[in-house]
């Protein structure tokens, strides 16, 4: 059995709980990529904050909110996008001109 430090058995079970919940679900997000884990993220604080919005009477167009930030992020992803080669961000650019170019050479 694994012993258990000073500082754990102080913390309540539910916060110990919480933080292995947000541990794996970080972890299975991280996993499936960044765009699948922004959309799901996206999708989540867009329902917590419909949620929040009927509690406290809010006006519904607040779940927006979240949405819009999930669309800028993936669009700024995609923009700085440094998988083609990671050291030169006009690659990018410069390796749709080539496809182009190749094109017209046919």
């Amino acid at each position: 059995m694994q012993e258990i430090s000073p500082d754990q058995a102080n913390t309540p079970l539910f916060q110990r709980v919480g933080s292995g919940l947000l541990r794996v679900v970080s972890v299975l997000l991280l996993s499936l990529g960044s765009f699948v884990a922004i959309a799901v993220l996206t999708l989540a604080l867009s329902m917590l904050t419909g949620i929040l919005a009927f509690v406290f009477d809010w006006n519904l167009l607040w779940a927006l909110v979240p949405i819009i930030l999930g669309w800028l992020l993936l669009w700024l992803l995609y923009l700085f996008d440094l998988s083609i080669d990671p050291r030169n961000p006009a690659r990018k650019l410069q390796h749709g001109q080539q496809k182009h170019r190749d094109d017209s050479d046919a």
